[in-house]
C-alpha cells in the first residue's frame, strides 16, 4: 500500500475487515501504542512486539495470536521479521498514514 494515499475500495474494505475482529483490534491497538510511545526511537525493532509479548498482553492463546496477525499482515497493517527464533510484529506507518489520510478525506467531504 502505497504512501501517499488509499485509492482502491478493496485496500479500505481489507483494512476494516482486518480490524473488525474485537482480538484483531486488541492486537493491532497494542502495536499502536508501542508505536506512539517509542516514535522518536530509530530502530523500528524498539517499536515492535515479538508474538509471545502479545499474546501476554491480549491474553489470547499464541495460535489464535498467530492467526490474528498474519490476518492484520495480510491487509498491510503491521510488518512481521523474523529476529532470530523469534517473531518480530510491528505497525506498519505508510499503511497508518495512508488510513489517516483517507479518514481525513472522509470528514473534508
Amino acid at each position: 500500500m502505497s504512501k501517499s494515499q488509499i485509492t482502491n475500495t478493496g485496500q479500505v474494505t481489507e483494512i476494516f475487515k482486518a480490524l473488525s475482529n474485537p482480538n484483531r483490534l486488541r492486537i493491532f491497538l497494542t502495536l499502536v501504542s508501542a508505536w506512539h510511545m517509542n516514535s522518536g526511537c530509530i530502530s523500528d525493532q524498539e517499536l515492535a512486539y515479538y508474538v509471545g509479548d502479545l499474546c501476554e498482553c491480549v491474553e489470547v492463546s499464541p495460535s489464535t495470536v498467530s492467526h490474528h496477525l498474519r490476518e492484520l499482515s495480510h491487509a498491510g497493517l503491521i510488518k512481521m521479521e523474523r529476529c532470530g527464533q523469534r517473531i518480530c510484529c510491528s505497525v506498519n506507518s505508510e499503511t497508518v498514514a495512508a488510513l489517516s489520510e483517507f479518514l481525513t478525506c472522509l470528514q473534508r467531504k
